[in-house]
Parts: C-alpha cells; sequence; structure tokens
C-alpha cells in the first residue's frame, strides 16, 4: 500500500537556519461526500538539522492540500507542498526478530550510564536524554510487537482491519489485490507504522482491538505513564519546559527510575499474554 507524503520547509524559531523536509501526512478520506467529510488531520514530530531543537506539528489534509501548522505558536514561517503518493519500503517489514529483548539493551544501556556517574552528576540534562531515551525506546517496542502480530497472526489481523475505521473503509484496486496476495496485511501494518505511539489514549485503543488485552497492566501505571506523556513532549520539543516556560521539575531521579521500573513492568505482561493472541 502506497502512503502519502508532503515536502515541507521551515525556519528554525531557536537558531533561525532554513530545513527542508519530506514528511508523512494522513490520507484523505476519501469515503466523504464533501470536503468536510474528506478533510483528515493528524501529528508529525520534525526536528531542526542544524541545533536539533523540536517541533510538533499539526497537518491538515483538505483534498490533497496540506496545511500545517506548529503546535507551540512560534512562528516558523512552515510551507507544505501538495500530498503526494509514496510506495512502501521494503525495510519497513524489517522488523526484530524479538522486539522485548532490544528495548530491555537500550533500558540496560541507558541505567548504566546513570550508574556510571555519581548522582551530583545527574544534571536536568542527562536525566531529560534519559526518559526521552526510555520513551522512544518503548515507542519502538510498541509499534514492532503490533505490527511483528498483525503480519503473523491471523486474527490479529481480521480484527484491525474490521475494526479500524480507516482500514475497514479502504478500497484497494483489484489489480493490486491479484498481484500481491500479502497486500491485506502489509497495508495494516503500514498503516500501524504511521502511528504515533507515545499517543498512548490512541495506542491503547487500537492495542486492545487488535491483540484482545490491554495496553497497560494496571491503573495506577496508566495514569502514570499518560501523565509522563506530556512531559515527553516538553523535554523533545521544548527542552524540558512548559507552555508557560516553567521547567519540568518531575523529571528527577527517583522520576527516571519509576519510568524505568513502569516500562520493565509492562514489557513483562505484554511478553506474558502475546502467546495468547490467535
Amino acid at each position: 500500500m502506497a502512503s502519502y507524503a508532503s515536502d515541507i520547509q521551515f525556519t528554525c524559531a531557536t537558531c533561525g537556519e532554513h530545513n527542508m523536509e519530506t514528511i508523512t501526512v494522513p490520507e484523505t478520506d476519501w469515503t466523504g461526500d464533501n470536503a468536510d467529510e474528506r478533510f483528515t488531520e493528524d501529528q508529525e514530530d520534525v526536528w531542526c538539522e542544524h541545533c536539533n531543537e523540536g517541533y510538533s506539528l499539526s497537518i491538515q489534509n483538505s483534498d490533497g492540500h496540506i496545511g500545517i501548522t506548529n503546535d507551540d505558536g512560534r512562528d516558523l514561517k512552515l510551507s507544505a507542498s501538495d500530498a503526494y503518493m509514496v510506495e512502501p519500503d521494503d525495510a519497513a517489514w524489517d522488523l526484530p526478530s524479538d522486539p522485548a529483548v532490544n528495548i530491555i539493551m537500550t533500558l540496560e544501556d541507558v541505567r548504566t550510564v546513570l550508574k556510571g556517574t555519581p548522582p551530583s552528576f545527574h544534571t536536568a540534562t542527562v536525566l531529560r536524554m534519559a526518559f526521552i531515551q526510555q520513551f522512544a525506546a518503548l515507542e519502538a517496542y510498541l509499534s514492532d510487537t503490533l505490527i511483528t502480530e498483525v503480519l503473523n497472526k491471523p486474527g490479529a489481523l481480521q480484527r484491525i482491519i474490521v475494526g479500524d475505521r480507516e482500514l475497514k473503509e479502504l478500497k484497494l484496486p483489484l489489480a493490486e489485490i491479484h498481484a500481491n496476495p500479502g497486500i491485506v496485511a502489509h497495508t495494516a501494518a503500514t498503516h500501524l507504522r504511521t502511528l504515533l505511539y507515545h499517543n498512548f489514549k490512541k495506542i491503547e485503543v487500537i492495542w486492545k482491538l487488535t491483540l484482545n488485552f490491554d495496553l497497560f497492566p494496571d491503573r495506577d501505571m496508566k495514569v502514570r505513564m499518560m501523565k509522563a506523556e506530556p512531559i515527553r513532549h516538553d523535554c523533545v520539543h521544548r527542552n524540558g519546559k512548559d507552555k508557560e516556560g516553567n521547567i519540568r521539575l518531575e523529571v528527577n531521579d527517583s522520576f527516571v527510575r519509576t519510568v524505568d521500573a513502569d516500562i520493565r513492568k509492562l514489557i513483562d505482561y505484554v511478553e506474558e499474554h502475546i502467546s495468547e493472541v490467535g
């Protein structure tokens, strides 16, 4: 299945340098009868290639015409081309054989860095870097696990193509179906690849729909991870400050240790239940 992209340009609000990048954009909802019903919207994270400042962009697709705005309100002099079709990259299916091993190795690396330095060296910057890496590893684990199950478990594939609105309403040409017997699974996997896995509200719905068990093992962890998500956003995009410019003091040694423990508990829980998915 092809996805859709747009070529964007922006001027970094931090360093003032010009950037050009290609981003994935949401496909037009062709089932709609008018422009309002065909309108789609999503989010995409981009980084300045010169200073690595991050921005969260809102992407609007109106019949192929792309509009973009910066969520934090700073003027980036944004511009975007119309949407165009992009064929999937074969590397999209180069999934790790064991996503759990990958994330545990990353978490151990983070632990090693923190253990190898005295607490006095654990500055706000170091702790933010550790927290961001923990979250990035979690997102990769959730994505790789979900896609692997859809590609390999007929039941998981059936549930998502029937229950997910975008996939349920998608129309594929008969010629494409005839030429590629695996097009249904690859179409679903391509859709899953485009999701933002730190958007827990959206991911937990798709996770439960597809795998038949909850994303989080208990309510307390869910509450903590939901609270951590906007903190992650501020660490990535605002250098650890909220919209009012206040430093996110929550990101301390105790916070990073709690996130580490929660992620490890979540992995154990997922690995225990994933074998039961049919």
